[in-house]
This record gives C-alpha cells, structure tokens and sequence, in this order.
C-alpha cells in the first residue's frame, strides 16, 4: 500500500478544476480522496495513451524525431489537429530545419482534412479552402490600384472548395514549396529574378489554387491577382508589377493581362490538370549546394532512372539533377535494400560510377585523393612496418612485399591489410548462441576479414558470403561494404570485388576497389564495422582529410599519426 503522502503528491497533478493542497488533503474524507486518487491516475492513462497515439501518428508519417520537440512545447495527439504554419515554425526554428517544417506541414495537412473535414467553413463569396478565402479577404483592405471590374473568370460561389492549405499571405505560398523557397534564396543571394525564377514563382502561386478533389484550378479574381502582384513587389522590390499583373482598362483591352492573368486563362482554357511549363524545363537553382526542386519532378526523374538500366550516360544526366532529393532520401532509409530498390544504378554493373559522383558531390574536391597520393603513403607505409611489426604471422606477410613475382594490385592489397596490425583493433565482439554468450577481444585476423577477404577461386565467392552472413548474426552485427580479392596466392591476385549489400561490384584493380568500398561508407551514410574501424577512420582523416557528424577520438589513431608523420 503507498503512502498518504504519495497519494497526496499524485493528487497535486490532477484537474485544474479541483486544485488540492496537501493541507486539503488532510480534511479530505477516504473516499473523497480515493475518488480524487482514481481521477487523477485515471487522467494519467488517458495522457499516456494520447502520448502513444501521437508517436504511433508520428511514425506512420516517418516523422518520430519531431517527437520530443512536440511534447517539450505541449503538443498532444489532441492539440495536433489546431497546429497552424506559425506554430511549426516556431516548434521546429531554423534554416536548417527548412526541409523538416516543409515535410511536417504537408503531412500534418494531408492528415487534418481526411480526418476534420466538418472543420473546413464554406466560402460565401468565392468557393475556395477557407485559408484561401481568409487570405483574399485578408487583402481586400486598403486601396487597390484598379478599381476595374472583375474578369469574366473570376470564382462564384458555385465554385468547389480548395485543399485545406494554412497560408495567409505570399511569403507563406513560397515557403510551402522547395521550389518557392530557391526562389526566396535566389532573391536574397542575387538581389533579382530572371526570366526562368519568374516562371517558377507563377507555377507556384498557381498550385496554390489548385483544388485537388475537384481536379482544377479555383483562378482568384481580377482584384485579388492585383493584390498578389502587389505583394510580388512587396517581397521582391526589383519586380516590376505590371510584369504580373495589368488590370482592364475601359476603352482598351477586353481582359487583364500579365503572366499571372494569362497562366490561369491558359490553365481553364486548356483543361490541365497541371501547368505544363513547370519547372522540369527550368534551370536549378543552386544556394550552398543545396537544389530546390519540387518533389514530383525529383519522383519523375527518379521513376524514369529505373527503366533506363541500358542507358547510364542518359541516365547519368537525370542522377545529377537528382542528387540533393537522392541523398535526402538515402538519409531516411538508411537500409541499403531499400536504397538499392529507389536506384538501381547502384547496384548493377558500372554503379561505382554513380557512387562516385554522389561522393565526389558530397566532398567536392576530394574524388581522387587516394588515387593522388597513393604511391607517396605506400612507400612511408613500406618503412613504417619494417620497424613496427611485430607479430610473427603478419611480419611473414610483409616480408612478401618484398617478392621479384609480386604484382602491384598484389602489394597495394598487403599494404592495406597490414594497417591492421598497427591499428590494432580495440573492439570487443558479442557472440550469442543457443547455448550461451560470450565476449571475445577483436583480433587482427579479425579486422582484416571485416574490410578484406581473400578467396582461392570464384567458386568460393557464394561459400565466403555465406559464412560473413552466419558470423554477422551470430555477433548480431550487420554486414557493412568490404572487398573479396580473388587469387590462388595473395602475391598473384587477379579479381577485386566490393560487396554492398546483396551487390557485388567488380574492379580491375585493388586500389580502385579500396576507394570505392571507403566512398560507399559515405554515400550511403553507413557504419565503419568495428572491427576495422580505426583503418578506414585513417584513411578518412589522413587521406581524403573530412570531417563527419560521427567522428570519434582514439588515442591508438592519434598515436600512429603522430609517429606515421615522420616517415
């Protein structure tokens, strides 16, 4: 049985309708407090199930690390419905949030109106969603700087209503949208629009319009198209307004003009269910590498890649435009099947290819730095272990660098699995059996398996992959990207493979196969394993010389650089 002062501590958290102290407490007939106790701990369940009914919403949209920032602000499955874009934005601040708020809004609206459509008011006037109208009617106050009559097109109230869409003013269109939020980089980093940013900023303020349960475009009237080209020059003062919008004058044309007015006219007219010059056609834009793209194109683009496996320099072409869209989604996946199923390309003959230029995107500059500099960290490496080597098995290895019949791809492939012995492991490995669990220290047999393995014949090669899978769920790690080099001895090596996931790429020499298997790591945003960890840490630091989010320090790195530097 608790304590009376426990009971009173849970019935300090209850209802702000029956506030009760602790001296309350005391005066509180048995079954008063009981009551008060069932009520509180009763409310306490309902919040723990509204809590999990938000995190089981959050991961169905794939959005479970906005958990903690949503119940830190007192957001609860309940409240979620009244969220507007201010809130999010003020709930997930920052630039480098932008494609979290973007992601979130979307699906947070897309949720609202299939679960509270009742909530959306019919418009009067004109017949669109509510946060349309509001945003009209809004801008319906001050002068106008026409006071024509409406065009012929303009909405009634026998109109259908628009998809429910939180904005009440430009700024807000453009942010909704990747494509709006280049335009208002480009802007601020240029100080102008071209020709190709003005297209994007009519499509975008188009698909603002569109509704899509009725599959067409509720165009504003004459008036309201003046006050959005208002407030066009308003957020880009280089604008000229008569670029978007002139109004009918009387005695002269019989309808407005401009590029807003005509890309609606053209729109009704036509029938499209989506602009046809939208930005598939236009140039990217560019702001800190970062390309801001509207999702369907990427999707398009991306779709199309999957059928074109016998065309890659075509298909190159569409990579590179995909690329900020492609890493985006490798970094939510993060399951290499799944990656490999969204791009192909990866996986099938030439994919290094495409690893390759995710890689060199990624760290520009750095494509060729282990091809560069190669020979120079050989011949140091060369030194270093004939002075630090030590254990018998592996000094008999080193000593084979030094054979007449040793061939280069040979020696670069001893060179690599030697750094193991200087960098010797300091993880421990778990393994789990039926049986029983045991700890074992890694070895340097191990680490060098973990990044390289040497097989007689190819017949070996399903044998060998097999065996890798069985020690991985026995230690119940996971397989990361490692090299099979194929050779009846380890001096006479003829075949080099990277194995990545269920692929397997092949190479014409060891080192080519080295700096893809090292870039994989990357492009992919996977684990070094353990075992072999401090070898491609090395190879990150003092080759190719970046920096990652993931970095760790180890005193046996920092040591051997300290020393390596001397030779």
């Amino acid at each position: 049985m608790e304590k009376k002062s426990s009971e009173c501590d849970d019935l300090s958290k209850n209802d702000s309708e029956n506030i009760v102290t602790y001296s309350d407490c005391i005066v509180l007939s048995e079954d008063e407090v009981k009551t008060l106790y069932l009520n509180a701990k009763k409310k306490e369940e309902s919040e723990a199930e509204a809590a999990g009914d938000l995190q089981n919403l959050l991961k169905e949209w794939d959005l479970t690390e906005t958990y903690d920032e949503l119940k830190f602000c007192g957001i609860t499955f309940e409240r979620l419905r009244y969220l507007s874009k201010e809130d999010i934005d003020k709930i997930f601040p920052g630039r480098e949030n932008i494609g979290l708020q973007v992601e979130f809004k979307h699906k947070l609206f897309s949720w609202k109106l299939k679960n509270f459509p009742e909530e959306i008011p019919t418009a009067t006037t004109i017949s669109c969603h509510s946060n349309v109208c509001s945003w009209l009617k809004k801008n319906e106050t001050g002068p106008s700087s026409s006071s024509a009559p409406q065009s012929s097109y303009s909405i009634t109230s026998n109109s259908s209503e628009l998809l429910i869409k939180q904005i009440t003013h430009l700024r807000e269109i453009l942010t909704a949208s990747f494509a709006g939020q280049g335009l208002l980089a480009f802007y601020k980093k240029h100080n102008k629009l071209e020709k190709e940013n003005r297209k994007i900023l009519v499509n975008t303020i188009v698909e603002f319009f569109y509704d899509s349960t009725k599959d067409i475009y509720n165009a504003p009237g004459s008036k309201h198209l003046d006050k959005i080209a208002d407030q066009i020059v308003e957020l880009f003062p280089t604008e000229k307004k008569d670029i978007y919008f002139i109004a009918r004058q009387p005695h002269e044309k019989p309808n407005p003009s401009g590029l807003l007015f005509n890309r609606f006219n053209n729109i009704n007219r036509n029938k499209r269910k989506r602009p046809v010059d939208q930005t598939l056609d236009t140039k990217i834009l560019k702001v800190d590498t970062e390309e801001f793209k509207p999702e369907i194109q990427n999707v398009s683009l991306k779709n199309k890649m999957k059928i074109m496996q016998n065309y890659e320099d075509e298909a190159l072409e569409y990579w590179k435009k995909t690329y900020a869209y492609r890493r985006s989604e490798i970094l939510k996946l993060k399951n290499i099947s799944e990656i490999f199923e969204e791009y192909p390309f990866f996986k099938q003959a030439g994919g290094e290819k495409f690893i390759d230029f995710d890689f060199e995107t990624l760290y520009p500059s750095h494509q060729f730095d282990l091809i560069n500099i190669w020979s120079e960290i050989e011949k140091s490496l060369n030194t270093f272990y004939g002075k630090h080597i030590k254990d018998k098995q592996y000094k008999l290895l080193y000593e084979k660098l030094s054979f007449k019949d040793i061939d280069k791809n040979s020696k670069d492939c001893i060179m690599v699995m030697l750094l193991n012995t200087v960098l010797k492991p300091t993880s421990r490995i778990t393994i789990k059996n039926q049986a029983s669990t045991s700890v074992k220290k890694t070895t340097i047999s191990d680490a060098i398996n973990s990044c390289i393995v040497h097989i007689h014949t190819l017949n070996d090669l399903q044998r060998t992959r097999e065996e890798k899978l069985k020690f991985y769920m026995e230690t119940k790690g996971t397989i990361q990207p490692y090299m099979i080099v194929i050779g009846e001895d380890i001096t006479k090596l003829a075949e080099f493979y990277v194995v990545i996931g269920e692929s397997i790429l092949k190479f014409t020499s060891f080192i080519a196969a080295f700096d893809i298997c090292f870039k994989a790591f990357h492009v992919f945003e996977l684990c070094y394993p353990k075992e072999s960890q401090l070898l491609w840490l090395f190879v990150q630091k003092f080759i190719f010389k970046i920096k990652t989010v993931h970095d760790f320090k180890s005193s046996v790195l920092s040591e051997f650089l300290e020393t390596f530097k001397n030779y």
